[in-house]
């Protein structure tokens, strides 16, 4: 089979021998073989960074979570403002959405069955507004 360019006619078939040549065989398991390893290699390491970053975001979720409902060692109370603070940056980790949501619904019905500080609202309030960052409202 002949092609005609510019410069002439190419013999197809010539070129197919050229690029299967069984000499140059071993050259081309290697280019591949190496390429592959590169791929697998890179992969590796943003899998190794993705689980690492993954860790790091679930030991500060459940700090905050902590720091939102157990009492200071020291003091044994709750610092209202940390609460606060903590449930703005609970709008950070949306992996974590759906549990989050859940947990402020469950305070806010907590703190509802009973009468409410002014500083409590602010509180409430700020649950309220991160709900509906969350729920996209």
């Amino acid at each position: 089979m002949y092609f005609n360019f510019k410069n002439g006619l190419v013999n197809v078939s010539l070129i197919r021998k050229e690029l299967m040549n069984y000499d140059l065989l071993p050259i081309w398991v290697s280019i591949i073989t190496a390429a592959l390893t590169s791929i697998w290699t890179v992969y590796e390491h943003f899998d190794a960074k993705r689980k690492e970053r993954d860790w790091q975001e679930f030991e500060s979720y459940h700090k905050l979570i902590k720091e939102l409902v157990e009492p200071d060692k020291e003091t044994g109370f709750i610092m209202l403002d940390r609460q606060i603070a903590v449930v703005f940056e609970l709008r950070h980790f949306k992996r974590y959405y759906p549990v989050t949501s859940r947990i402020i619904k469950g305070l806010l019905d907590k703190h509802s069955s009973h009468e409410i500080s002014e500083p409590t609202k602010r509180l409430i309030e700020e649950m309220k507004l991160t709900l509906q960052a969350i729920n996209g409202d």
